[in-house]
């Protein structure tokens, strides 16, 4: 067995943090549960759980790769000061890294960990009572080995859900500055957002909302262009200069979506006062777990067993992004009916090729890349042939 020679797995990349550190060492936080500042913390002690990937170091390493490709395809789209397009490479190296990103935080680790014991839980309870009366299940915790590699082999499969997204930088101005987290992607559902007993944040989710600091002076937005516009006055930007609301609500995401600390890059930025302000968006648990009875026989029972992440509730209002009128007349339609269904898909053909290519993945044989296969069938759809031409 190859045993990983560090025993320290990073799920917030160096790289990434050393953005918001003013030696390239160190790092200013806040530690949440204290409420606490504290300045010039060493950047190898943040954001790492002991053989997080576990003990061989395959998985450390692939990504180790993958983060010294994305730290220069992050540097190229800050530099150029403008996204790569979707026919660039470093389009898909971003959307890759941060769907990664993402899914293998210790907050989303925890999170996969307490689904998993609540629903085995559910579905064991009978059984284990029957065979043992005195058993208190409460003081069981039901978890999955190796977790973070099943998230991470996740976020691989998932990331091409996020390919319709529309980017935007985002640039703090004068003397204000973005702040990150230990879980810096955050995603929020303006649109879908306290509806009770729907799934709003999963990738694939309608009116999603994508915000990733890049330095203390860029961010990265992603929105579903169905549902939200760019006011005219901005014209076709590429990027957006943020008015001191813009940021401040943007930090308040990060510190409300943050699991133990969020980072920051001036000594006097006043932290505790962005804690305060996002207090009341942190959320209260991770998963919520709803059961629907169904048909019961003497032979057996079905049920419906509904798993959601809890998502942030929070009103935002950027000077750059606002919700389309049509958008807003759908809401009101869809809250008035009877009977909702628990997901909203942004783009349902995307979906349907999505789950199309994984259940042909799941049969063997040679597949091409998933990027390729989703643009090979949109274009076959469209009456496209493989020279670009109607057919």
């Amino acid at each position: 067995m190859n045993m990983a020679d560090n025993k320290r797995h990073h799920y917030v990349p160096k790289f990434y943090l050393r953005g918001f550190s003013q030696d390239k060492k160190s790092i200013n936080l806040l530690h949440v549960k204290s409420g606490k500042k504290i300045l010039g913390v060493s950047l190898k002690s943040q954001c790492y759980r002991d053989y997080f990937y576990g003990k061989e170091d395959t998985h450390e390493k692939a990504l180790g790769i993958l983060e010294g490709v994305a730290a220069e395809s992050l540097r190229r789209m800050v530099d150029a000061r403008r996204p790569p397009s979707p026919h660039e490479q470093d389009f898909h190296t971003i959307l890759i890294f941060l769907v990664v990103q993402s899914f293998r935080t210790g907050y989303q680790v925890d999170a996969v960990n307490e689904m998993t014991d609540k629903l085995l839980k559910h579905l064991l309870k009978e059984e284990a009572m029957a065979k043992s009366p005195d058993l208190d299940m409460s003081k069981l915790t039901i978890s999955m080995k190796n977790a973070s590699n099943m998230n991470v082999k996740s976020a691989f499969i998932s990331y091409p859900l996020l390919i319709d997204l529309h980017w935007l930088l985002v640039k703090a101005v004068d003397d204000d500055e973005f702040v990150t987290s230990d879980t810096p992607v955050v995603f929020v559902n303006p649109l879908m957002g306290g509806i009770n007993g729907m799934a709003n944040v999963g990738i694939a989710c309608k009116g999603l909302l994508l915000l990733f600091p890049l330095t203390p002076r860029w961010s990265l937005l992603m929105f579903d262009k169905a549902v939200y516009e760019i006011p005219k006055d901005f014209g076709d930007a590429t990027s957006v200069d943020a008015l001191p609301t813009d940021v401040v609500q943007m930090n308040y995401l990060q510190a409300a979506s943050c699991y133990e600390n969020f980072y920051f890059f001036r000594d006097d930025l006043a932290a505790e006062k962005i804690l305060a302000g996002a207090k009341r968006y942190r959320r209260i648990r991770k998963n919520t777990q709803s059961v629907f009875p169904g048909e019961e026989t003497e032979k057996y029972r079905r049920e419906i067993i509904f798993n959601s992440q809890e998502g942030i509730v929070m009103p935002l209002s950027f000077s750059f992004l606002k919700i389309r009128r049509q958008a807003i007349r759908w809401r009101t339609e869809f809250i008035q009916k009877k009977t909702r269904p628990a997901l909203v898909v942004r783009d349902p053909s995307l979906f349907r090729l999505h789950n199309e290519y994984r259940e042909l993945q799941k049969k063997g044989g040679v597949m091409p890349p998933i990027d390729e296969f989703l643009k090979s069938r949109c274009e076959q759809e469209k009456g496209i042939d493989d020279n670009g031409q109607p057919q």
